[in-house]
Order: structure tokens, then C-alpha cells, then sequence
């Protein structure tokens, strides 16, 4: 704090009154021994209480003292608790980058096998529709485009089918076949719906059916008439096989719960 020079002004003044009063009384009982007892007596009473006061103060340090002691082993244990939470920490995030290196790996390889999948049945579906021998022109088409041999490729042109027959909209297509069908032959979904589609653009090109409308309300419906019998012929030549593969079954068992909802597959 610091002081205005009013302020020291008035503490000189004091300290010189002191000084005075101190001086007067000195000259004025300095021959009197009653005077000195009873100052002897307040010095002897005075050194006690410094003494007491002093005493006390010791405690209360050596309280406040401990205090701080304990204050700081508590701080030292936190130190120590929270270092070994970031041991803890440091070793689960070693830990959560191992699993993400593993989850990492694994989609990769996901992602490979998915892809050489892929690749199989592009090679599928092109071997396959290379066995087209109809004039694209005049809309004919012979009938070995059909007997493909190959089921998953069966089952699409009979989801196509009935995609033209019941007269549905794609994406009630899509949630009706396409999706039981492709969680009961463990397919991708979207490779399902994506060939599907992709026969009906090739068989619009050729003529051999008319799609109206876009996205999710498109609609087909038979143009080639010869077309129409060959896919009732391989759906009947589908259902009479006596030792059904897995992909023709989920196939069968889907449409045989929308004909007969009550029916066990």
C-alpha cells in the first residue's frame, strides 16, 4: 500500500506525540520505585503473553504446516493415479489401433472378394448373353439365350419375369424379390437389383421389352412375345429340378411366400 504524503504527515504526528507522552512520563516518575514495579509487572505480563501468543502461533504453523504435508502427499497421489490412467490409456490405444489395423485388413480383404466376385460373374454375364444370336433389328431372338446353365443368372431373368407379369413398380419389386431373395442366396443386394436392371436394358435394347418411367416407379412389360414363353418355360424348368441348389431355392421360397403367404418354405 502505498502512502499520500497527507497520510505520512499524520504518522509523524502520531509517532511524535508517542515519543512526547513517552518522554513525559519517563521525567515525570522516572524517581518513583512504584512506578518502576509497576512497569517491571506489565513487562513481565506483556513478555508472557508474547510468549503464550507465540506458542500458539508454533501450533497453528505446525498445523498449517501438516496441512500442507498431507495437501501435497494427496497432489502426489493424484500424480500418481493419473500417470497410471495414461499408462492405461496408452495402452488401449495401442490396443484400439491394433483392432483398427485388423478391421482395416479385413476390409481390404472384404473388399478384394468382392471384387474378384464381381469380376466372376461380369465374366458370367457376358459368356453368358454372348450366346445371343437373335436379329436386335426385327426383335427376334432364339431360344438358347436362355439356357444358360448358370442359376444365379436363371434367377435374375425369372425376377425379371416377374417383375413384367405382376405389373409392379421397381421398387416394389426391390422390397418384395430382389431383397429376401438376395439375404436368402447370401448375395449383395445391390448385385441383385444391379442385374436385374441390367437384363432390362439389354432386352429393351433388343426389343424385347418396353420399359416406361424411371427410378423406383418404372414399369416393364412384354414386347416379343416368343420372349415372354421361354421365361415361363425356364421357370417351370427351374421349379421341376429335382435337387435344387441353394440359389434356385431362396429364389423358389420367396415367390412361393408371396403366392402363398400362409405356406411354409
Amino acid at each position: 500500500m502505498v502512502l499520500r504524503t497527507r497520510e505520512w504527515v499524520g504518522v509523524l504526528v502520531i509517532v511524535v506525540l508517542i515519543q512526547f507522552m513517552i518522554t513525559y512520563v519517563s521525567f515525570d516518575f522516572g524517581t518513583s520505585g512504584r512506578a518502576l514495579g509497576f512497569v517491571s509487572f506489565a513487562g513481565t505480563v506483556v513478555s508472557i503473553i508474547i510468549g503464550v501468543v507465540a506458542i500458539l502461533y508454533s501450533f497453528y504453523q505446525s498445523n498449517s504446516q501438516a496441512n500442507v504435508v498431507s495437501d501435497i502427499k494427496d497432489q502426489a497421489v493424484r500424480i500418481v493415479e493419473a500417470g497410471d490412467h495414461i499408462v492405461k490409456s496408452k495402452e488401449n490405444l495401442y490396443a484400439s489401433a491394433d483392432k483398427l489395423m485388423m478391421v482395416a485388413e479385413d476390409l481390404a480383404t472384404k473388399l478384394q472378394e468382392n471384387n474378384e466376385r464381381n469380376a466372376e460373374f461380369k465374366d458370367l454375364l457376358t459368356n453368358s448373353l454372348s450366346t445371343v444370336r437373335g436379329d436386335a433389328a426385327s426383335g427376334t431372338l432364339r431360344g438358347d439365350l436362355l439356357d444358360t446353365k448358370y442359376y444365379y443368372l436363371d434367377t435374375c431373368y425369372l425376377i425379371l419375369n416377374e417383375f413384367a407379369v405382376r405389373d409392379w413398380e421397381w421398387d416394389k419389386l426391390h422390397e418384395q424379390i430382389i431383397k429376401p431373395y438376395a439375404k436368402g442366396a447370401e448375395f449383395s443386394e445391390d448385385v441383385v437389383a444391379g442385374s436385374v436392371m441390367a437384363l432390362v436394358c439389354l432386352f429393351g435394347s433388343l426389343n424385347l421389352i418396353e420399359a416406361e418411367g424411371d427410378g423406383v416407379g418404372q414399369v416393364i412389360e412384354f414386347v416379343d412375345q416368343d420372349f415372354a414363353r421361354g421365361l415361363r418355360k425356364l421357370a417351370r424348368n427351374i421349379r421341376s429340378l429335382e435337387d435344387k441348389p441353394p440359389i434356385v431355392k431362396a429364389y423358389i421360397d420367396v415367390i412361393n411366400s408371396l403366392d402363398n403367404p400362409g405356406a411354409k418354405p
